[in-house]
C-alpha cells in the first residue's frame, strides 16, 4: 500500500537571502513536506548554502536541491555539499537530478543527457555511502569524521 502524498515546492532562490529564508520558513509553518531550492548559477542564491541554513531554520521539512545537474558541479563538489546539508538536517534531504537546462543555457552549455545525469547519480551514490570512487585514475572514498556512512 502507498504512504500519502508528500507535497513539497520548488522555491527560486531569487530574493535576498533574509526573505528567501523566511519563505521558506512560512512553507513548512503553512504544513508542507518539503522544499526544493532552484540550483542554477547566475539566476539564483547558491543553491546548498540556501539550504543549509534552512536547515537550521526548520525542524521537519525536506530540503533539496530542485534541480542540480551533473555539470555545473563537479559530483565530488556536489557530494560534499548534499553531505554537508544532510549532517545539518538528518533525515531530511534528498536530491533531485536533472538536465541542467537553465543552469546550461546561462554558460553556453547543452542540458545534460540521460546517460550524463545515470553517470552522475551513480557516482553520487557511491562517494556518499562511502565507496571508493576513480577520477582519472585516482581514487576517492569520502571520509566521515565519524567514521560512519553518509546518512543520505
Amino acid at each position: 500500500m502507498a504512504g500519502p502524498v508528500q507535497v513539497s515546492l520548488r522555491i527560486p532562490g531569487t530574493s535576498p537571502m533574509p526573505e528567501l529564508l523566511r519563505t521558506i520558513q512560512d512553507v513548512e509553518a503553512a504544513g508542507f513536506d518539503g522544499a526544493g531550492i532552484l540550483d542554477s548559477q547566475l539566476l539564483c542564491r547558491d543553491t546548498f548554502v540556501t539550504l543549509g541554513q534552512a536547515a537550521g531554520r526548520t525542524s521537519r521539512l525536506t530540503l533539496f536541491p530542485a534541480v542540480t545537474n551533473p555539470f555545473s558541479r563537479h559530483v565530488s563538489v556536489l557530494a560534499g555539499a548534499v553531505q554537508t546539508v544532510a549532517e545539518l538536517a538528518p533525515g531530511r534531504t534528498k536530491v533531485v537530478m536533472g538536465t541542467g537546462y537553465t543552469s546550461a543555457s546561462t554558460i553556453g552549455r547543452q542540458p545534460a543527457t540521460l546517460a550524463e545525469m545515470r553517470a552522475c547519480i551513480a557516482d553520487l551514490r557511491r562517494l556518499l555511502a562511502g565507496e571508493p570512487w576513480t577520477f582519472r585514475a585516482r581514487r576517492a572514498a569520502w571520509r566521515s569524521r565519524r567514521g560512519g556512512r553518509s546518512p543520505c
